[in-house]
């Protein structure tokens, strides 16, 4: 089971999933991808990092996202990486994928294109990928087990009609 299979099964699935469904598909994936982020060190944040990264991390705890600050923190962590783009290139990968989820969803939301919904599990898989993948080539990537589980997850949250 392949890389590509993922890809193109998530695709189709988005494609057609209403914009209540990807919403809840965005903020179930990005719970659990808090479950990476929360096992990692801040210590190597700066304190502007660790006080942006912080909120966002309780808002998604609590399943309620105020975009317009959200907005402004994601443009302002933005703003602090490219300032200082030897510290950014140091951060952990866990971050990294939080934050571009939650800017994915952000775009999802701002343009409607579910593209950026399929981006948002990729986030997802990008960890997976790092943590558990090994030698394993992309043609057999859904033989991992973490990363068919998460793809099971996914697919069942998208099929679900209810």
């Amino acid at each position: 089971m392949s890389f590509q299979l993922y890809q193109d099964t998530i695709s189709k699935e988005v494609a057609v999933c209403e914009e209540k469904k990807l919403n809840g598909f965005c903020i179930d994936v990005l719970q659990r991808i808090l479950t990476f982020v929360d096992g990692v060190s801040q210590s190597h944040l700066n304190s502007l990092e660790k006080d942006r990264i912080s909120t966002l991390i309780s808002m998604v705890k609590s399943g309620s996202i105020n975009w317009t600050e959200a907005g402004l923190i994601l443009d302002q962590l933005t703003e602090i990486a490219e300032a200082d783009e030897e510290h950014a290139i140091e951060m952990d990968l866990e971050f990294v994928e939080f934050l571009c989820a939650l800017d994915n969803w952000r775009a999802l939301l701002d343009s409607g294109e579910r593209v950026f919904a399929a981006s948002v599990s990729e986030n997802m898989m990008n960890i997976l990928d790092y943590r558990f993948v090994e030698d394993t080539s992309l043609e057999e990537w859904l033989s991992i087990e973490a990363i068919r589980e998460e793809f099971e997850k996914q697919i069942g949250f998208l099929r679900d009609v209810t």
